[in-house]
């Protein structure tokens, strides 16, 4: 029986400057990407601490599984994290819509899910987290951009996401952008939770696996979470992509096509908006549609030649209005 991890696929980008790293993901949010599906490199401290060296450079963590990553924090949510962070409590309440404070691919992750199953949660990991979270935030910034840049992950589930993550992030000015391949899950978590023994609690949530802690630390499939609400959102998204694959689309509509190309696939906006299909699956293509007229716009304002069935960008962005009603 094979061993090998399933992997999964992330576009990576270096950006130059916060404004434009913010820009891109406005931009990623607003054609499709969840926030849950976006991660920045933790603190250099944090990085240097856990990867057990000093590095020199960004470009050599873009494509290291074992670089330590932070969700994304909206720069809103920073100050309210702080203070609910204060006194090391372990919670982040509406941060970036509740997703993992530590994403995938980390030593962070097991250091944290270790002093919880330890019993050593208090001050310390409060602190850490805080930091994590947004504390010197400008500081931490200014520290990642003398290295280099400021690093960013985009999870994909596609060639279309793979394509529309790529030209967002190229579009921003970042640099080195490109998709890799990572392990899903992380080895040193998985071991972790062998020896959790009876701290850990095992439970289930649609039909997905995961365990907590009595110092409330949750864990499942490579990811550690502050709360069990962050948990289950991160469920929630990946079977939310799962059940796009199950729906039977109108005759001679792929889904795969769909997805990455959705004005090929269904040819008229209306045999979009009038399939018998659940509403989370028409916003995704339709956020989808709306960012390709968006490119084709671009490139006629850029000279080149306009296309004879480009659906109007205003009748896309009524068909979201009318469908989130």
């Amino acid at each position: 029986m094979s061993t090998d991890p399933q992997m999964i696929r992330e576009a990576v980008a270096v950006f130059h400057d916060s404004k434009s790293l913010d820009a891109a993901i406005f931009d990623l949010e607003t054609n499709g990407f969840d926030r849950s599906e976006l991660s920045l490199l933790a603190p250099v401290s944090v990085v240097e601490k856990e990867l057990g060296h000093v590095f020199q450079s960004v470009a050599d963590l873009e494509d290291d599984v074992h670089a330590p990553m932070v969700a994304y924090t909206a720069p809103e949510s920073v100050a309210e994290a702080e203070g609910a962070l204060a006194g090391g409590l372990l919670y982040v309440g509406a941060l970036a819509g509740l997703i993992p404070v530590v994403a995938s691919g980390g030593s962070v992750a097991a250091a944290l899910l270790a002093m919880s199953v330890a019993g050593g949660m208090g001050a310390s990991v409060g602190g850490l987290l805080a930091g994590l979270l947004g504390r010197n935030q400008a500081h931490q910034l200014e520290e990642q951009l003398e290295r280099g840049g400021l690093l960013l992950w985009v999870r994909t589930w596609n060639k279309g996401d793979e394509k529309r993550a790529v030209e967002i992030l190229s579009a921003h000015s970042a640099e080195d952008v490109h998709v890799h391949s990572v392990p899903e899950t992380d080895s040193d978590l998985d071991a972790l939770l062998e020896k959790a023994g009876p701290a850990t609690g095992k439970h289930t949530y649609r039909g997905v696996n995961y365990v907590s802690t009595d110092n409330g630390v949750f864990y499942t499939a490579g990811h550690v979470f502050p709360t069990e609400v962050a948990l289950k959102a991160f469920i929630d998204r990946g079977k939310t992509i799962e059940s796009h694959f199950e729906n039977v689309l109108p005759d001679g509509v792929s889904l795969a096509e769909a997805l990455t190309d959705p004005a090929r696939a269904f040819g008229a906006l209306d045999k979009l908006v009038t399939a018998d299909l659940p509403a989370s699956l028409k916003t995704e293509l339709l956020k989808r549609w709306a960012y390709d007229v968006k490119q084709q716009q671009r490139a006629t304002s850029e000279g080149m030649p306009a296309s004879d069935h480009c659906v109007p960008l205003g009748d896309i962005q009524k068909a979201l209005r009318d469908l989130n009603a």
